[in-house]
């Protein structure tokens, strides 16, 4: 920023002294008005009509390469030219823009016609800038850029006259300050190749200048209408959304930086080349922000009246992936909700979107929410790739412990809250001990750890088994699981419930067959019952859990100790 406030600083000492010693009858580069072939670089059906310019207005602007001028020019003889007030909103444009271009740091610009045609359409369908009843388009050669104002209708007061004057002075700023290859790339208002930096600067340039807000508030409800599936490049005048954006962010000085460091091809490719270029990603993702926050003003600092659609609900009532693809330089906005309960979130990868809730600050999905203790369960999303391929996102919401009673009980145990560690018995010795048909030569669990809070939530550790086995056919074989429990407890009458709404298992078990062929597989995730009851005993050091498994007379009895408090949270 000092360095370019110190070449701004220089730039117009320079120019000062050349406007005070040197350029102080600079002689601008006008063509002859008089003569019929210059005006027919304007519209060559002026030819025969008996067109007599009167320059109206001319104002001097300090550039890098010294004074140059604008004037405004229109047909001697119209009648509505005689009104007193006709011009005005045209001269208000024109010195509007003198003075916003005192404050978009160095530019170049040769001078400056705008030529006023009444009783002329645009050429052909599309030719020009079409604002409700005035149309304007812009040339550049012979050190002279020309601007052709096309009035569409007889009345006085022309509608937008002063944001389509400003709006074209800025174009010749474009084509004197940047590459002919550069302005090139417009695909003419349509929306193809440059013209979302060519025509969105543009229309941000006609804002900086006048205060009109008719057509800024259309352009932004277009910006509304489509950016929810068009790519910001494949727009045209919407994409003034983006640099009133730009121009706040990082002042005015900043757009013609910004444009020096567009596309010299109209390809997307080019486009998005250049785009990640001018801006990283995190700035993209703000600029994406800012618009959902409808925080984005115009220069005069009130706020763009955006308003943006809703995009679409991505909900979790279970653990699940959501998977999104995310298109290049597209804004993509919706609404994260979670159900009910205690819950893990992340996204995967963690770049190119936030979520924040309302109000609220923009960031990852936040890695624990519980919405029973007042956590936001409905989350604002904005999704912005700045890079060339679509970004496949998956967000993820893993369900600990869920809402509402366990088993159609309200109670719990004050005894049971706490932490316990297994101390004996189990699954693995219940099925050494009653299986028929297999034994298990090995078998251990570490780190089996229980908390059960006075919430009515519990979670375990994520416990390790290894196991070894034998079948009668000789076959034999083992594996390793890691698994991960959470949900809701409640217990009375000597009984204790589970409800399980996270469970996790990971692992492989491989066997081995008499023929010595050998088959791997991994351990899916089970669906756990809707209820597990057992039967409990409580101390104030000792838990003792009584499992009765369908068709087996012997129950599956777990000793615990205990280990802790619940005051940690899940793992």
């Amino acid at each position: 920023m000092l360095q370019v406030a110190r070449r701004l600083a220089l730039t117009v000492m320079v120019s000062v002294v050349n406007l005070l010693f040197i350029s102080m009858a600079a002689e601008a580069h006008f063509g002859d008005c008089t003569q019929e072939a210059y005006l027919l670089q304007f519209d060559g059906r002026l030819s025969g009509t008996g067109f007599t310019c009167e320059e109206r207005l001319r104002e001097a602007v300090v550039t890098e390469e010294g004074v140059r001028h604008i004037r405004l020019v229109h047909d001697l003889h119209v009648g509505w030219a005689l009104s007193p007030g006709a011009l005005a909103d045209y001269e208000r444009g024109l010195r509007g823009a003198v003075e916003a271009l005192r404050r978009i740091g160095p530019f170049r610009m040769d001078d400056v016609t705008i030529l006023l045609i009444d009783g002329l359409p645009p050429r052909e369908e599309g030719d020009g800038e079409s604002f409700s009843n005035i149309a304007g388009s812009t040339g550049a050669s012979d050190s002279e850029c020309r601007i052709a104002i096309h009035l569409l209708a007889s009345s006085r007061a022309i509608a937008d006259a002063a944001y389509v004057v400003a709006h074209e002075i800025f174009h010749c700023v474009q084509f004197a300050s940047l590459s002919s290859a550069q302005m090139s790339s417009s695909g003419e208002g349509t929306g193809a190749g440059g013209d979302w930096w060519i025509e969105g600067s543009a229309d941000w340039f006609a804002g900086l200048s006048v205060s009109d807000r008719e057509v800024l508030s259309r352009r932004v409800a277009a910006f509304d209408r489509v950016s929810a599936t068009t790519p910001l490049y494949e727009m045209a005048y919407a994409a003034s959304v983006f640099f009133f954006w730009l121009g706040d962010d990082q002042a005015p000085t900043a757009i013609l930086p910004f444009l020096h460091q567009m596309a010299s091809g109209s390809s997307a490719a080019a486009q998005q080349r250049a785009m990640r270029a001018a801006l990283d990603a995190d700035a993209w993702l703000t600029f994406a922000q800012a618009y959902l926050d409808q925080s984005i003003p115009y220069p005069d600092g009130s706020t763009l009246p955006s308003r943006p659609s809703e995009g679409e609900t991505w909900r979790w009532t279970e653990t699940r992936v959501e998977t999104l693809s995310l298109d290049p330089f597209v804004l993509r906005r919706g609404w994260v909700e979670f159900d009910c309960g205690r819950w893990r979130s992340s996204g995967d990868p963690e770049r190119a979107h936030a979520v924040r809730a309302a109000p609220g600050d923009w960031g990852p999905l936040p890695e624990r929410l519980d919405t029973q203790a007042g956590d936001e369960s409905r989350l604002r999303f904005v999704g912005f790739v700045a890079r060339p391929a679509v970004l496949t996102l998956r967000l993820r919401g893993d369900l600990e412990a869920g809402c509402g009673t366990c088993g159609g009980l309200e109670t719990t145990d004050a005894c049971i809250v706490g932490a316990w560690t297994q101390s004996g018995g189990g699954p693995i010795a219940w099925m050494q001990r009653e299986l028929e048909g297999l034994e298990i030569p090995h078998g251990e669990r570490r780190n089996v750890i229980e908390v059960y809070r006075s919430d009515g939530s519990f979670w375990t550790g994520e416990l390790t088994a290894d196991l070894t086995f034998e079948a009668l056919d000789d076959s034999r074989g083992g594996g390793e699981v890691h698994a991960r429990r959470g949900g809701r407890w409640s217990a009375g009458d000597g009984r204790l419930n589970l409800c399980h709404d996270h469970v996790a298992v990971a692992g492989e078990i491989t066997m081995t067959y008499p023929d010595g062929q050998k088959i791997s597989g991994s351990i899916p995730t089970p669906s756990a019952p809707e209820v597990v009851s057992m039967e409990y005993s409580c101390t104030e050091s000792s838990l003792e859990t009584r499992l009765s498994i369908p068709g087996v007379a012997a129950p599956m009895d777990t000793q615990y100790r205990r280990s802790g408090d619940a005051s940690g949270s899940a793992p």
